[in-house]
This record gives structure tokens, C-alpha cells and sequence, in this order.
């Protein structure tokens, strides 16, 4: 949000520069034949101008990469540091926040906010848990059969998709799906290309 807030703000700025640009273009062109003094002025208007503008679009430019590298660093972190190791039936390992399944603190420890749980088949959800299960926004990187090198990207209720999720092929491809409340895909269709 904040990447297309700042962005919104420099095309406007761009924009403004732009206008301003254009229109001491078009004082130039009127003021032409005025005589050397108007048209020395006029030119070092529009190359002030220019420079402004220049300046502008460099400033986006590193802030986009700022944010893009703080976003990359956000995602190459784990999601919560490993207070819990939990096995998990069927062959699953969690690492992360974990809570007592009664709640009075000395019942089975189950996933309970962010954290990692790895299945037996090498696929790993990477996101927020509630009582054991997903339930947030989250990541499931897949490794078996037909997910192998795929990943869904969205928000997880009682282990089930639910509405909109990015989708990553083992291609590269990307596809938005939507899911309804029973955890079924909707939709889905290929995004359109950046």
C-alpha cells in the first residue's frame, strides 16, 4: 500500500512538472522574436524546469528500489522466530507460536499464531495459525505431484482458502484464483503481465 501510495504521489508530482513543462514550452514559442533577454529567461526556466523533473523521476526510482528491497528482506525472513518444534501426526513438523489445545496450560501444544509447518511430502505453509490450524494471511509452497514448485499467496480460514490468492505455477506464471467459503476454487484466470 505504501509502494503504490508513493508511487500515486510521484506521478502526480511528474505530472504537475510535466504541465509546467508544456506550458513554458508554449511561453517560449510565444515570447520567440521578443528579444534575447525574454528568451535567455524563458530557457533557463525550462531547464530549471527539466532538472526538477529529472530529479523527481530519480527520487521514485530509488524509492521504489528502497521499498522493493525492504519488501524482498521482509520475505527472505522467517515469518516469527521458532519458539515451539512441534510433530505434527502424519509425518508434519511446525516451528513457531504455539498455545495449549485446553487453554489451561497443560494439554497438547498446538500451532497458535505465525509459524512454519512443514508436511511429509515437503510442502511448507508459512503464515498465521489459530488453534491448530491456518487461519490468516499466509504462504503454502508446494513440493508434491502436480503443486511441485508452485505457491499460493492469501488469507487462510480454519485450513481453508478463502477469497482472492496470488498463485505462482513451477513456471514462473502467474494466475489469480478465488476461492468461496467452503475452500473451493471460484475463478480463476492469468494475470495480466507487469
Amino acid at each position: 500500500e505504501a509502494a503504490a501510495e508513493h508511487a500515486s504521489e510521484a506521478i502526480t508530482r511528474l505530472s504537475e512538472a510535466d504541465v509546467l513543462c508544456t506550458g513554458f514550452a508554449a511561453k517560449l514559442s510565444l515570447l520567440e522574436g521578443l528579444g534575447p533577454d525574454a528568451d535567455a529567461a524563458a530557457k533557463r526556466r525550462i531547464a530549471l524546469l527539466a532538472d526538477a523533473l529529472t530529479a523527481a523521476a530519480d527520487d521514485a526510482e530509488k524509492r521504489a528500489v528502497e521499498i522493493v528491497a525492504a519488501h524482498s528482506k521482509r520475505v527472505a525472513q522467517p515469518s516469527a522466530p521458532a519458539k515451539h518444534r512441534l510433530k505434527m501426526p502424519g509425518g508434519m513438523l511446525y516451528l513457531g507460536a504455539a498455545m495449549h489445545r485446553d487453554g489451561d496450560g497443560k494439554g497438547d501444544l498446538v500451532p497458535h499464531g505465525d509459524g512454519r509447518l512443514f508436511f511429509a511430502d515437503g510442502s511448507c505453509h508459512d503464515g498465521h495459525f489459530d488453534g491448530g490450524r491456518a487461519d490468516g494471511r499466509g504462504r503454502l509452497f508446494g513440493s508434491a505431484g502436480a503443486q511441485e514448485g508452485c505457491v499460493w499467496e492469501g488469507i487462510w480460514k480454519q485450513n481453508r482458502r478463502l477469497g482472492a490468492f496470488e498463485v505462482w505455477d513451477a513456471k514462473g506464471v502467474q494466475w489469480l484464483e478465488l476461492y468461496d467459503e467452503a475452500g473451493k476454487r471460484a475463478a480463476r484466470k492469468k494475470a495480466a503481465p507487469p
